[in-house]
C-alpha cells in the first residue's frame, strides 16, 4: 500500500526499455491486489497460464525416452542450444534464463537429443514441479520429457506435482489430462488461471 511495487516495476520496464525492449510483461499473479497494480501501469491480459496438479505417479504411464538423454549443465554451451530451440519453438531467444535455472541447485534440466545431436526437447523440474518444457515440432519429446521428470521426482518421494501449461499452447492441456491431470477440479485440473500480462 506504499507503491514500492509500482515503483520497482516502473524500474524494471524502465531499465529494460534502455536495453532496447519493446515488450513489456509480466506473469500475473492472482492476487487480486496484484492484478490491479499491473492493469494501473498499463498491463492488460493477453493470455492465461493454467496450473495442473495430479499424481505423480501418472506420469510413468507415458512413453519411455526414445532417444538419448542429456543433462545440461550452465557450462558446455548449453544455454546456447535449448535457446535456439526456444528460438524454433516460440520465436524468442532465453539464454540469460537458461544460465540462470541450470546454475540452480535445486532444478534439475534433462534433454532428449537424436542421433545427430540435434536438441529435441528439454525439461525443468524440481521435486514438485514441471516446467518450463520445450519440445520440437511435429515429435512425440514432451511426453517422453514429462516422463523422465516423472520418474525423478518418485524417486525424490514426491507424490503429487505441478504443472504450468500456457494458455497459448491448448493442445499440451490434453497432454495432463491424458496423464491424469484432467478437469476434475477435487483431485486434478486448473487449480488457477493466472493471466499473462502485457502491453
Amino acid at each position: 500500500g506504499r507503491g514500492v511495487g509500482q515503483e520497482l516495476l516502473r524500474r524494471c520496464f524502465a531499465a529494460g526499455r534502455a536495453r532496447g525492449a519493446r515488450i513489456e510483461a509480466i506473469v500475473s499473479s492472482s492476487h487480486a491486489s496484484a492484478q490491479s497494480l499491473y492493469v494501473r501501469l498499463g498491463l492488460v491480459p493477453r493470455f492465461p497460464l493454467f496450473v495442473l496438479q495430479g499424481p505423480v505417479e501418472a506420469l510413468s504411464h507415458l512413453p519411455e525416452a526414445a532417444s538419448p538423454v542429456r543433462y545440461p549443465t550452465a557450462r558446455a554451451r548449453w544455454p546456447r542450444k535449448l535457446s535456439d530451440l526456444d528460438e524454433t519453438v516460440c520465436g524468442r531467444r532465453r539464454e540469460i534464463d537458461h544460465q540462470f535455472w541450470l546454475g540452480e541447485p535445486y532444478i534439475t534440466c534433462r534433454a532428449l537429443q537424436d542421433k545427430d545431436s540435434g536438441l529435441l526437447g528439454y525439461v525443468y523440474f524440481t521435486p514438485d514441479h514441471i516446467g518450463p518444457l520445450a519440445s520440437a515440432p511435429g515429435g512425440r519429446a514432451q511426453l517422453q520429457l514429462l516422463r523422465l521428470a516423472g520418474q525423478a521426482q518418485m524417486e525424490a518421494g514426491s507424490e503429487t506435482v505441478r504443472l504450468q501449461v500456457p494458455g497459448v499452447r491448448p493442445g499440451f492441456l490434453h497432454v495432463g489430462q491424458e496423464s491424469g491431470h484432467g478437469e476434475d477440479h477435487l483431485r486434478f485440473g486448473v487449480l488457477e488461471d493466472e493471466p499473462d500480462l502485457a502491453r
